[in-house]
């Protein structure tokens, strides 16, 4: 397996009832030295419905989110250290206005898979939903190139449509941190973020995006899908939410240690989910480290 095709592979993973939801319903209000705001703040609020990591990826899926804790090891997500590290006072920023179509995170692991984005849908357990571009994806390769060259960002119209679900549907667009296992595919990497101290994202969204913290499919799996997460508040304006770690909420019945949890990170993903037949467009300008700030 290429290079090029490696980014259209199909993936699945598990499902799970909706009450396994994201972000949890006691999250407290952000303080003004914890988030800084181009246009207006945004804090953690709590999620209506989620469920993390039921889907398969889209054509335009990366199948490098194929994304697994080293060595499938389902526990390792809670605890130990990796080998790829941000280094003390480390950062890295995207700006999809002015660095292509790659985020380049300081954290490939050799294989030169790192930070391309992906997306992937509710398909495999049934739902329909999906993004509508506004321009036409790459057949191979870099997939999402054209998007965000058109859009400086990732941007699109989502339009989610439960099929057969049994739980609110859904879409995501994500990277992998580290990249994968090797060259053409595999698990993804997990690494130690911790030195991020946190996220800040440029972003414009018709409804409430889910930032989620993934260990990859078996650390997810092996902490029942509860990810660290947090939300950006629906905004049409332009609006920066910058979160330090501690401010990243647990999920329902997630009771992780999030200075570990950071050490064990896989991909980086926004989700929107929630009715069917809710319409939206969205726009992911900029991703980058807390520390930056």
């Amino acid at each position: 397996m290429n290079f090029n095709t490696r980014f259209g592979i199909l993936f699945s993973v598990a499902a799970l009832a909706t009450f396994l939801g994201a972000c949890s319903d006691e999250s407290s209000p952000n303080s003004a030295d914890e988030e800084q705001s181009l246009s207006s703040s945004v804090e953690e609020v709590p999620s209506s419905s989620s469920v993390d990591e039921i889907s398969s990826s889209s054509s335009a899926g990366s199948s490098s989110s194929g994304n697994s804790v080293t060595a499938g090891d389902s526990s390792s997500s809670s605890s130990g250290d990796t080998e790829l590290r941000v280094p003390e006072g480390g950062k890295f920023h995207w700006d999809g206005a002015n660095d292509g179509s790659r985020v380049m995170t300081g954290l490939d692991n050799g294989t030169g898979t790192s930070g391309y984005w992906y997306w992937y849908n509710d398909i495999v357990d049934g739902g329909n939903s999906r993004i509508d571009w506004p321009v036409e994806e790459a057949e191979e390769g870099d997939m999402l190139k054209p998007v965000i060259e058109a859009c400086q960002g990732i941007c699109g119209t989502f339009i989610l449509d439960e099929g057969t679900l049994d739980y609110e549907p859904f879409v995501v667009v994500g990277f992998n941190i580290a990249g994968t296992e090797t060259f053409t595919g595999g698990s993804a990497v997990p690494a130690d973020i911790s030195a991020w101290g946190g996220l800040c994202v440029t972003y414009s969204s018709t409804n409430d995006i889910e930032l989620d913290m993934s260990f990859g499919d078996a650390g997810d799996a092996g902490v029942g899908y509860f990810l660290p997460c947090a939300f950006l508040h629906k905004s049409t304006e332009k609006t920066e939410a910058c979160i330090p770690w501690k401010r990243f909420s647990s999920s329902r019945g997630w009771l992780g240690d999030i200075e570990k949890e950071v050490k064990q990170i896989a991909s980086i993903k926004f989700r929107i989910q929630g009715e069917s037949g809710t319409e939206g467009e969205f726009n992911i300008m900029s991703v980058g480290s807390y520390v930056e700030q």
